[in-house]
């Protein structure tokens, strides 16, 4: 990890290419002789933890460079974008994988995969450009929010489906409702107990500090996770709440380093969870959606941005 790093910051690009390359190259697959071990393969489960703690860092982070009330603000422009983006790229995806001939249930699969973007990597290159104070970047946060609603109620009802053939409409609108109450409770959260939170934390030396924020992310986190929000949304819900308090510029001090850290794991983490050789029967059909899905986000963006009153 510290050697592609090392060349990613040599040749000035972001680093989560090189450090997704890096897991591929090694792990179950990778050759061992001796006490020469690249398999990694008691390693895994630490560094796939810490990899998803690296997730929770890089939204929280990127909710405390912006805030709730930003986000507020800029509501109904979210909400149209949001639409704009699923629309194109869900029509998108769905033509892709009926085109290259799947059955139904993969075909919706398929679809999801492709319609959604990852949260982590959209906050990644956010914070290695340096753009998360721009206009723009709040448009950019709501759309993440906005596509973790549509991803509830769609894996409500694809999971329903793959796995049991029928799909519940009651379940589904349950799925949405829970999230929806969820967003709302912290949005109220950020408006009205800012100052005491702020007031409490005031109370707090450094250990008690870093501590209770650690621990808080992580049962928010942990919590929206149990009710089917992703955990990494909830982490940015969390980083939005406090950056409405005094002490924003305290906490990110804190997390940065955590951040780079553990956001690093995941991104490794995740190449090392896939064994190269056996993606060959897929790699043409995965050239193709790589095409259409960054034609469909960049139809959407000049959209959506158009729409809210962003320069060209």
């Amino acid at each position: 990890m510290a050697v592609v790093a090392a060349v990613a910051g040599r040749l000035r690009v972001s680093v989560v290419p090189f450090l997704i390359l890096g897991g591929l190259a090694v792990g179950p697959h990778a050759p061992h002789v001796g006490m020469f071990d690249l398999r990694f393969v008691e390693s895994k489960p630490l560094i796939d933890f810490m990899g998803r703690l690296g997730v929770l860092f890089l939204l929280f982070y990127l909710g405390l460079e912006f805030s709730m009330g930003r986000l507020i603000r800029a509501g109904r422009s979210i909400a149209l974008a949001g639409a704009i983006y699923l629309g194109i790229n869900f029509t998108v995806s769905l033509a892709f994988a009926i085109v290259i001939g799947l059955p139904v249930r993969e075909v919706l699969v398929v679809a999801g995969i492709t319609t959604i973007s990852s949260s982590a990597i959209v906050a990644k290159v956010i914070l290695d450009l340096k753009r998360s104070t721009r206009p723009e970047t709040g448009l950019i946060v709501g759309i993440i929010m906005v596509e973790d609603v549509f991803l509830a109620a769609y894996m409500a009802m694809v999971s329903g489906l793959v796995l049991s053939g029928r799909t519940s409409f009651i379940g589904t609108a349950v799925s949405v409702t829970i999230v929806a109450l969820f967003l709302v409770l912290l949005f109220a959260l950020a408006r009205y107990m800012a100052r005491w939170m702020s007031a409490a934390m005031d109370r707090l030396r450094d250990d008690g500090f870093i501590l209770t924020v650690f621990a808080v992310l992580l049962l928010v986190a942990g919590f929206s996770e149990s009710i089917g929000v992703a955990e990494a949304v909830g982490a940015l819900l969390f980083g939005l709440v406090l950056a409405e308090t005094t002490h924003r510029h305290r906490i990110e001090r804190i997390v940065v380093p955590f951040r780079d850290l553990f956001g690093a794991m995941f991104f490794f983490s995740f190449g090392l969870s896939i064994d190269p050789l056996s993606l060959s029967g897929a790699a043409a059909f995965a050239a193709f959606a790589v095409v259409l899905t960054i034609l469909g986000n960049f139809v959407a963006g000049l959209i959506a941005g158009r729409l809210a009153g962003l320069p060209t």
